[in-house]
């Protein structure tokens, strides 16, 4: 290994399919440091090393370099979106958020970085950098997931709903079967969520009728108990 790092560290154009194997393989903090720093094409670097590096200082040393955090890569995939997939480390996610990357930029499964932040993150602070942001949480997926329908649906956390709330996105807005109101657990999130007067007539993009009176009885049970 170390003659392949010492090989590695007189060539700047180091092939991707070295990186790939490098960041996969490799634990040892000062190589990957020292790596990093001969290398040129900084973007596709750090899009590798949210993939497979589970180290901090690495992490925030590649955007200490200031990638372009926009940049689409394999399937339409950027850093942010890479980040808030494999990456738990709350520092790090906000020293990303700091950097203002598009948060609505999507990929080859027409989602959002936003979108993978309230899929994979689960930290109330990281969650509410995003949403400070403003994110279109009305923008949908292939399936008709919005950033709101995500964020009812895997965060459970509700001073962070009640913030997206207060954005006032589109609640009528289904994935094939369900709307956000659908995924809320709440009682206070519910209550919020009624003053905005979701349209609870309507269908799912089947053409199929919700079953609309259990919805109801189930909010009341929720709201009254």
């Amino acid at each position: 290994m170390k003659k392949l790092i010492n090989l590695l560290l007189l060539d700047v154009n180091i092939c991707n399919n070295f990186m790939d194997s490098l960041f996969r393989t490799c634990k040892d903090k000062d190589i990957l440091l020292e790596i990093i720093k001969k290398r040129s094409d900084i973007v596709y670097c750090t899009m590798i090393a949210f993939q497979y590096c589970n180290d901090k200082d690495v992490l925030l040393e590649l955007l200490k370099l200031k990638p372009d955090l926009n940049v689409q890569g394999y399937h339409g995939f950027t850093i942010p979106m890479y980040a808030f997939e494999f990456c738990n480390d709350k520092d790090v996610l906000l020293e990303l958020l700091k950097q203002k990357p598009d948060l609505n930029i999507k990929n080859g499964n027409m989602c959002n970085s936003a979108m993978y932040a309230f899929k994979f993150c689960k930290d109330k602070d990281v969650l509410l950098e995003v949403l400070s942001q403003k994110p279109n949480l009305n923008i949908d997926s292939y399936n008709g997931w919005t950033v709101s329908i995500f964020a009812f649906y895997y965060c459970k956390d509700k001073d962070v709903l009640l913030e997206l709330l207060k954005q006032k996105p589109n609640l009528n807005i289904n994935n094939e079967e369900y709307y956000a109101i659908e995924y809320c657990e709440d009682k206070d999130v519910l209550l919020e969520l009624l003053k905005q007067k979701p349209d609870l007539k309507l269908n799912n993009k089947f053409n199929d009728k919700l079953n609309k009176t259990n919805v109801i009885n189930s909010l009341k049970l929720k709201i009254y108990i």
